[in-house]
C-alpha cells in the first residue's frame, strides 16, 4: 500500500503535468515557463525541480517510469525467442501506449517540431535512454554483454523501425500506429532477408 507521502508526492507530479501542458496548449510551450507552472499549482519553481529536471522534461512524463516497465516487460520475454520477434514485440507495446494517449502524443509531437530545445530533449534524452534499456534487456536475452554489437544493433534498428512508423503516425493520425509498426518489422525481415 502506498504510504501519504508517496501519494501526495504523485499528486504534487500530476497536477505539475496537468498544469503544464493546461498552459502550453492557452499559452504557448515557449511563452509557458517553470515559474508560471509552479504558480498555477502554488508550489515554488524550486518544488518544481524537485519533480522534473526541465520544462523539457515534464513535457515527456513519466518516461522514466515507463523505462522501468519497458524492462520489467523484456524481462519477461521468454528465453530463446528469436531476438527480432522480442524487439517487435515490445516495439508493439510502446506503439499501442503511444496510441492509446493519440491526442497528448500528437500535441507533444508539434511542440518537438517546433521547438528546438524539446526536440533536443527528445534526441539526447530520451532516446538514448529507451535504446540503452532495450540495449540491456538483448544482452540478458542473448546472454552477451551490453558492449558487444549485437545488443546495439538490435536496439537501434527497433527504435529506427518505431522512429518510422510514428513519424507516418504523426503525419496521417489516421492511420493505426501499431499496424504501422507491424508493417516496419515486416519489411525489416523482409530487408534483411
Amino acid at each position: 500500500m502506498t504510504g501519504l507521502r508517496e501519494r501526495k508526492k504523485e499528486r504534487t507530479r500530476r497536477e505539475l503535468t496537468e498544469a503544464a501542458f493546461a498552459l502550453f496548449r492557452s499559452k504557448g510551450y515557449e511563452e509557458t515557463t517553470v515559474d508560471d507552472i509552479a504558480e498555477v499549482v502554488g508550489v515554488s519553481a524550486r518544488t518544481f525541480f524537485r519533480y522534473f529536471d526541465s520544462k523539457e522534461a515534464v513535457l515527456f512524463g513519466d518516461w522514466r517510469e515507463q523505462l522501468v516497465e519497458l524492462e520489467e516487460l523484456m524481462a519477461e520475454r521468454p528465453k530463446g525467442e528469436p531476438l527480432m520477434d522480442s524487439v517487435r514485440a515490445l516495439a508493439l507495446v510502446l506503439a499501442e501506449r503511444l496510441e492509446a494517449d493519440r491526442e497528448q502524443q500528437l500535441f507533444i509531437k508539434t511542440i518537438v517540431a517546433s521547438t528546438p530545445s524539446a526536440g533536443n530533449y527528445e534526441a539526447s534524452v530520451l532516446l538514448p535512454a529507451y535504446q540503452e534499456v532495450i540495449v540491456r534487456g538483448v544482452a540478458a536475452w542473448t546472454d552477451g554483454d551490453e558492449g558487444a554489437m549485437r545488443p546495439s544493433l538490435a536496439a537501434g534498428v527497433g527504435m529506427v523501425a518505431l522512429h518510422e512508423a510514428k513519424r507516418r503516425w504523426i503525419e496521417d493520425p489516421s492511420q493505426s500506429l501499431t499496424k504501422l509498426t507491424d508493417e516496419a518489422f515486416t519489411e525489416l525481415a523482409g530487408l534483411f532477408g
